[in-house]
């Protein structure tokens, strides 16, 4: 698209849209992402960092292969500054791979947090890992209200 603007053109702007953002409970969080629905939970993971509460951070994200692990430097930083980073890879990990080999669900989820009940989830990622994950968090007794979630 060619817009043809030029400079001092006043144009008019929109947005942002949604409801996917972090609220501010005493909860610890978790995060749950597939793909690229790392991206929404990197403006998250950044705004935690900020008020120097990344100590009670969990982030589970699942990639196809480890050459899909999207912002691994920032992930890297935010578990220098004391969140808790689990890499799952669903497809082929190399031999070298130490991380995780499955998708997230359930089991995956009480492996890394003790009382899932009395955390704030957030996930993002397709319809059918956020569906699932739905399911196993309601399996866990987390609260509806704990859960916050977007599709992509």
């Amino acid at each position: 698209i060619v817009y043809n603007l030029k400079k001092g053109d006043k144009v008019g702007l929109e947005g942002p849209y949604g409801l996917f953002t972090l609220h501010d409970t005493s909860r610890k969080k978790v995060f749950l992402a597939g793909g690229t629905g790392i991206s929404p939970i990197l403006s998250m993971l950044y705004e935690l960092e900020q008020q120097k509460k990344m100590q009670d951070v969990l982030v589970i994200y699942s990639a196809k292969q480890e050459e899909d692990v999207l912002f691994r430097k920032e992930l890297a930083d935010f578990e220098r500054e004391g969140a808790r980073i689990v890499i799952t890879l669903t497809e082929e990990a190399p031999p070298s791979w130490k991380g995780e080999t499955r998708r997230i669900d359930g089991a995956m989820i009480t492996q890394f947090v003790h009382d899932p009940s009395a955390c704030d989830f957030y996930m993002c990622g397709s319809p059918q890992m956020v569906q699932s994950l739905l399911q196993a968090l309601a399996a866990l007794n987390v609260p509806s209200e704990h859960i916050h979630h977007e599709r992509w």
